[in-house]
């Protein structure tokens, strides 16, 4: 099941050559009023 899909805009004019799937827990919130995230993979044992 697709939950999310994103697409630089950058880039968006070039031809999907490749697609590669990934899985992670994306917390998103916000401080001093930035938007920031974190994404949590690797069961829970890494993130950035």
């Amino acid at each position: 099941m697709v939950m999310h899909t994103w697409r630089d805009k950058e880039y968006k004019h070039l031809d999907i050559l490749e697609n590669e799937i990934s899985t992670y827990l994306r917390f998103e919130y916000k401080i001093n009023d930035k938007k920031e995230w974190l994404h949590v993979i690797e069961k829970g044992e890494e993130w950035y």
